[in-house]
């Protein structure tokens, strides 16, 4: 079957009758579209890849939402299902919950020797340089008194 001289609103209705072929055409037909919309922003914790595959699952849900009916191309109808796929994924990842994920700091490199600029070592705790001096003192803290616990444990058990 000849693609390439449909419409999309035609593509899509071969889509929504499981055509798998009309499926792939459009999704690679987007897929720049996708890629565009994923260039200009950021996902914390995750590549431009992961962006790129949360624009895809919208262009995918756009493909079985779209109603003629509604009167709007599908291109257009197509983007804003991308974009709010998109921005969907990025509010979540900033999400409080995701902050231990999202803030980690990495010790593969530093295996390597690889950037040890961009962090400091303070009575055996990592921290970034640009890290908050309050919650450095915090964490000192909480440490001292976490090896308190484990020293009146041990000797506890004994």
């Amino acid at each position: 079957m000849d693609y390439a001289g449909m419409t999309d609103e035609e593509l899509v209705g071969l889509v929504k009758q499981n055509n798998k072929g009309a499926t792939d055409f459009i999704m690679n037909k987007y897929k720049n579209l996708v890629r565009t919309l994923a260039k200009t922003l950021f996902l914390a914790g995750a590549d431009k890849e992961d962006l790129i595959q949360e624009g895809m699952i919208g262009l995918y849900k756009a493909l079985w939402d779209f109603s003629a009916e509604l009167n709007v191309p599908f291109r257009a109808f197509a983007q804003v299902c991308i974009n709010r796929q998109m921005y969907t994924a990025i509010t979540k990842s900033h999400a409080r919950r995701n902050s231990p994920l999202n803030d980690y700091l990495s010790l593969d490199g530093f295996a390597d020797n690889e950037d040890f600029e961009t962090a400091q070592i303070s009575n055996g705790i990592l921290y970034e340089k640009n890290s908050n001096p309050e919650e450095m003192v915090i964490d000192k803290e909480m440490t001292n008194m976490i090896q308190c616990m484990l020293v009146v444990s041990f000797c506890f058990i004994l």
